[in-house]
Protein backbone atom coordinates (compact mmCIF):
# COMPACT_ATOMS: atom_id res chain seq x y z
CA UNK A 1 0.00 0.00 0.00
CA UNK A 2 1.26 3.63 -0.99
CA UNK A 3 2.03 5.96 1.63
CA UNK A 4 -0.98 7.95 -0.18
CA UNK A 5 -3.37 5.50 0.79
CA UNK A 6 -2.24 4.71 4.46
CA UNK A 7 -2.43 8.42 5.16
CA UNK A 8 -5.94 8.79 3.59
CA UNK A 9 -6.85 6.11 5.86
CA UNK A 10 -5.58 7.39 8.91
CA UNK A 11 -8.35 8.87 10.91
CA UNK A 12 -6.50 11.29 12.77
CA UNK A 13 -5.11 12.35 9.45
CA UNK A 14 -8.63 13.06 7.72
CA UNK A 15 -10.21 14.42 10.45
CA UNK A 16 -7.87 17.17 10.41
CA UNK A 17 -7.47 17.25 6.28
CA UNK A 18 -11.52 17.28 6.82
CA UNK A 19 -11.95 21.02 7.52
CA UNK A 20 -9.07 22.35 5.13
CA UNK A 21 -10.96 22.18 2.28
CA UNK A 22 -11.86 25.71 3.47
CA UNK A 23 -9.30 28.19 1.85
CA UNK A 24 -10.56 30.95 3.32
CA UNK A 25 -9.07 30.22 6.45
CA UNK A 26 -6.33 32.48 7.69
CA UNK A 27 -2.58 31.32 7.14
CA UNK A 28 -2.21 30.54 10.70
CA UNK A 29 -4.76 28.82 11.22
CA UNK A 30 -4.06 26.73 8.51
CA UNK A 31 -0.70 26.46 10.12
CA UNK A 32 -1.73 25.85 13.77
CA UNK A 33 -3.36 22.58 12.10
CA UNK A 34 -0.53 21.31 10.58
CA UNK A 35 1.74 21.94 13.39
CA UNK A 36 -1.18 19.97 15.64
CA UNK A 37 -1.42 16.95 12.55
CA UNK A 38 2.75 16.75 13.33
CA UNK A 39 2.59 16.66 17.15
CA UNK A 40 -0.80 13.67 16.94
CA UNK A 41 1.75 11.85 13.93
CA UNK A 42 4.95 12.30 15.99
CA UNK A 43 3.50 10.66 18.82
CA UNK A 44 1.84 8.17 17.34
CA UNK A 45 5.29 7.22 15.40
CA UNK A 46 7.43 7.40 18.85
CA UNK A 47 4.92 4.78 20.48
CA UNK A 48 4.96 2.91 17.15
CA UNK A 49 8.84 2.85 17.62
CA UNK A 50 8.72 1.82 21.54
CA UNK A 51 6.33 -0.93 21.12
CA UNK A 52 8.67 -2.43 18.13
CA UNK A 53 11.81 -2.33 20.05
CA UNK A 54 9.78 -3.34 23.30
CA UNK A 55 9.04 -6.63 21.18
CA UNK A 56 12.32 -7.53 20.02
CA UNK A 57 14.25 -6.39 23.67
CA UNK A 58 11.53 -9.25 24.98
CA UNK A 59 11.72 -11.74 22.02
CA UNK A 60 15.93 -11.49 22.80
CA UNK A 61 15.12 -11.70 27.01
CA UNK A 62 13.02 -14.59 26.46
CA UNK A 63 15.53 -16.43 23.67
CA UNK A 64 18.86 -15.35 26.54
CA UNK A 65 16.28 -17.31 29.10
CA UNK A 66 15.93 -20.54 27.01
CA UNK A 67 19.63 -20.64 26.34
CA UNK A 68 20.39 -20.60 30.08
CA UNK A 69 18.03 -22.89 31.21
CA UNK A 70 19.36 -25.30 27.55
CA UNK A 71 23.02 -24.59 29.56
CA UNK A 72 21.61 -25.33 33.60
CA UNK A 73 19.74 -28.47 32.29
CA UNK A 74 22.56 -29.30 29.74
CA UNK A 75 25.60 -29.59 32.65
CA UNK A 76 23.56 -30.74 35.42
CA UNK A 77 23.11 -33.98 32.67
CA UNK A 78 26.67 -33.76 32.10
CA UNK A 79 26.83 -32.53 28.61
CA UNK A 80 29.99 -31.31 27.04
CA UNK A 81 30.68 -27.93 27.04
CA UNK A 82 31.25 -27.23 23.43
CA UNK A 83 28.38 -29.39 23.22
CA UNK A 84 26.82 -26.51 25.57
CA UNK A 85 28.14 -24.16 23.33
CA UNK A 86 27.56 -25.93 19.57
CA UNK A 87 23.78 -25.97 21.32
CA UNK A 88 23.06 -22.26 22.76
CA UNK A 89 25.49 -20.64 19.94
CA UNK A 90 27.74 -19.20 22.70
CA UNK A 91 31.01 -19.03 23.41
CA UNK A 92 32.72 -21.53 25.83
CA UNK A 93 33.73 -18.97 27.35
CA UNK A 94 30.02 -17.28 27.73
CA UNK A 95 28.92 -21.05 28.75
CA UNK A 96 31.64 -21.25 31.29
CA UNK A 97 30.68 -17.92 32.83
CA UNK A 98 27.26 -19.08 32.93
CA UNK A 99 27.47 -22.43 34.63
CA UNK A 100 29.92 -20.68 36.57
CA UNK A 101 26.84 -18.46 37.60
CA UNK A 102 24.87 -21.17 38.80
CA UNK A 103 27.78 -22.90 41.01
CA UNK A 104 27.89 -19.45 42.66
CA UNK A 105 23.98 -19.31 43.38
CA UNK A 106 23.96 -23.10 44.68
CA UNK A 107 27.04 -22.14 47.07
CA UNK A 108 25.20 -18.65 48.47
CA UNK A 109 22.04 -20.94 48.65
CA UNK A 110 23.53 -23.78 50.77
CA UNK A 111 25.53 -20.80 52.96
CA UNK A 112 22.11 -19.10 53.68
Amino acid sequence: MELEEKTMKDEHFTETLDGWEEWDEPFEVRLDKIYRLKVMLDEESRLRYARTKGREEGIKEGRQQVKTKVIRNGYENGVSLSTLSMLTGYSEKKVRCIIQSFQNEKESRVQN
